[in-house]
């Protein structure tokens, strides 16, 4: 549990920095962080 939780907040991380460096679009980025919670 406590690694799954690890996990998703590395992938958040991951996400976020692309996000603020402009890799990614705001609308890519909700995409994905839906997808994540929904896992």
């Amino acid at each position: 549990r406590e690694y799954y939780d690890l996990e998703i907040t590395e992938n958040h991380q991951k996400l976020y920095d692309q996000y603020v460096s402009g890799d990614l679009n705001k609308q890519d980025f909700e995409e994905y962080l839906k997808k994540l919670a929904h896992n």
